[in-house]
């Protein structure tokens, strides 16, 4: 039978993360990845419900 110890975690791992550039990488990925694609409408804009304003 396999036994599990838990300790209490410290957050020193966390610590080490740089969020900054984690969220830099993230917005540079999503920003290629959306280039020259023109995106869907939002669902509140598709026109199909009666009373449309635009």
């Amino acid at each position: 039978m396999r036994f599990t110890n838990y300790s209490k975690y410290t957050g020193h791992l966390a610590d080490a993360l740089n969020l900054q550039s984690l969220l830099d990488q993230l917005s540079d990925f999503l920003l290629q990845r959306l280039r020259g694609r023109a995106l869907p409408a939002p669902y509140w804009a598709s026109g199909d419900e009666e009373g449309d304003f635009a």
